[in-house]
């Protein structure tokens, strides 16, 4: 590397999910950029990660984080030339209790209000639809999104260090 004496408008710690797509954000920005990782891209929580996703929060600000995520994944591979692997195959949320279903309905209510409309309550017919192995004995209801699902951690750590780099950002 050149010994010369380099300035940058920001310098990003981290070489993960997180710390790459910053950094790709930034350089894209026009942002001169410098990511420095201790070890190999992705080596941290990235890489052990099991890749769910999931748009079902009982957070306002939990299901807008996952609505704007979604946008990028399905942007993803457009913008950076690497799929993210993103399977929306749906998550099912199963209620034992009057409790449980109560609480399943409340996180409804805030999805719906942040703007997730695909969520809904599912009965014990649609659940045995959904997931037909499924033993329904106490079972009162649930809840279940489609755009939940999985996705590829270490391909997004590509994806995003693709796409510093070629933003111009130096990743070391």
């Amino acid at each position: 590397m050149n010994h010369a004496v380099r300035r940058y408008d920001v310098i990003v710690v981290g070489g993960g999910v997180i710390g790459l797509s910053v950094a790709y954000h930034l350089a894209k920005a026009g942002a001169r950029t410098l990511l420095l990782e201790r070890a190999r891209f992705g080596s941290g929580s990235s890489g052990r990660a099991t890749g769910g996703f999931r748009c079902q929060f009982g957070s306002e600000v939990g299901v807008r984080l996952s609505l704007l995520s979604r946008r990028l994944l399905l942007a993803f591979e457009a913008e950076t030339g690497v799929s993210p692997g993103y399977e929306p195959l749906g998550y099912l949320f199963l209620a034992e209790t009057q409790a449980d279903l109560e609480r399943l309905r409340g996180a409804l209510a805030v999805q719906r209000k942040a703007g997730l409309v695909v969520s809904r309550e599912v009965g014990s017919g649609e659940i045995a639809e959904l997931q037909p192995e499924l033993a329904l004995e106490g079972v009162l209801g649930g809840s279940f999104c489609p755009w939940d699902g999985y996705l590829r951690p270490l391909a997004l750590v590509e994806g995003y260090r693709r796409g510093a780099l070629g933003h111009g950002a130096t990743l070391l």
